[in-house]
């Protein structure tokens, strides 16, 4: 496997601006060793792992990558930046995929087999791009158009599919992360109701797989069944997976990361194998 950390701001010759991350784990199946002469390409996983937008969890990270690579993706782990508020994790996130389709030979990747999956708030971030990469926040921002060119913005940021994982998605009060909606928008009320994911879907958003516990006490499940809706309501593709019960942030919910918790349904330890169902039902497939 080659294993290679992008300084994101170096590589497009940004200027950090306090920026305490912004770094792209590239994870790729090594294929040299199969008799081919030029390996084949992969689909592709962008990773967003969760952190309430304070940290960024590492068990969301490579336990993630290396299930995904078993089954024939190649996988970027990102570590975005939680120094600065919105819209740096997106600009961040943004720049990520920017890469990934520019360099998909070096990546041996299928850029129109690009993913992206995130936990928790990283769940937000990971629908943020996909909801928001036709929107004023990127379209208008200078830096994304010149890297950008003269090729379709949109086109280029968007995902060809999402997996959220226990998302924060609304800043509904009562059912909101409020401290994911702090540390993102600095508690501006205003911007919490903007980046309000459910009221920024349209019939252009991604196909979409969730899943989530019911007894979550952290982010609560209302997240992922209002999304559900307004997915259903514009007429977006999606499967939605709610298990009975389930700590929040249970990763790859195996030994990997840690034991499951004795009153965690047996059965959410399944939801990787589903979603990589899920995917190749979305044409995510090895040529």
């Amino acid at each position: 496997m080659k294993i290679e950390i992008i300084d994101l701001y170096a590589h497009f010759n940004i200027p950090r601006g306090g920026a305490d991350a912004g770094y792209l784990k590239l994870m790729i199946a090594d294929e040299t060793a199969k008799s081919v002469t030029t390996p084949r390409p992969r689909p592709g996983i962008l990773i967003c792992p969760g952190g309430g937008y304070q940290f960024v969890s590492p068990r969301e990270g490579e336990p993630i990558a290396l299930n995904f690579l078993a089954k024939g993706f190649n996988a970027f782990i990102l570590n975005y930046s939680v120094s600065k508020p919105y819209p740096n994790h997106l600009i961040e996130c943004a720049l990520a995929m920017i890469y990934l389709r520019q360099n998909n030979i070096g990546c041996n990747l299928i850029k129109e087999k690009l993913a992206i999956i995130g936990f928790s708030a990283g769940a937000h971030l990971a629908c943020s791009l996909s909801l928001l990469c036709g929107r004023a926040v990127l379209t208008q921002n200078q830096t994304i158009k010149t890297l950008a060119g003269d090729k379709g913005l949109e086109k280029l940021l968007k995902p060809n599919a999402q997996i959220l994982c226990y998302p924060v998605i609304t800043s509904r009060k009562g059912y909101s992360h409020q401290g994911s909606f702090e540390s993102l928008t600095l508690s501006d009320s205003a911007l919490s109701e903007k980046v309000s994911l459910e009221k920024r879907v349209t019939k252009k958003a991604p196909p979409t797989f969730i899943w989530h516990t019911a007894d979550d006490d952290s982010v609560p499940v209302f997240n992922s069944l209002t999304l559900a809706n307004a997915l259903s309501k514009k007429g977006v593709r999606y499967e939605l997976h709610i298990y009975e019960h389930g700590t929040h942030g249970l990763s790859v919910a195996d030994k990997t990361t840690s034991a499951l918790p004795p009153d965690c349904s047996k059965s959410v330890h399944g939801w990787m194998k589903n979603a990589i169902d899920w995917l190749i039902e979305q044409n995510f497939c090895i040529n």
